[in-house]
């Protein structure tokens, strides 16, 4: 999981889906682990 500097969830990586999500759910991307960049 991806965290701001505040502590907040910005996103996430789902090893079982193969999928980074917004802190929303929303689909950002597949293949890829890049929950850490999601910028909003």
């Amino acid at each position: 999981m991806g965290r701001n500097h505040a502590g907040a969830l910005v996103g996430w990586y789902d090893t079982v889906a193969n999928e980074t999500r917004d802190h929303a759910g929303r689909l950002i991307g597949k293949g890829d682990m890049l929950a850490t960049l999601i910028v909003r």
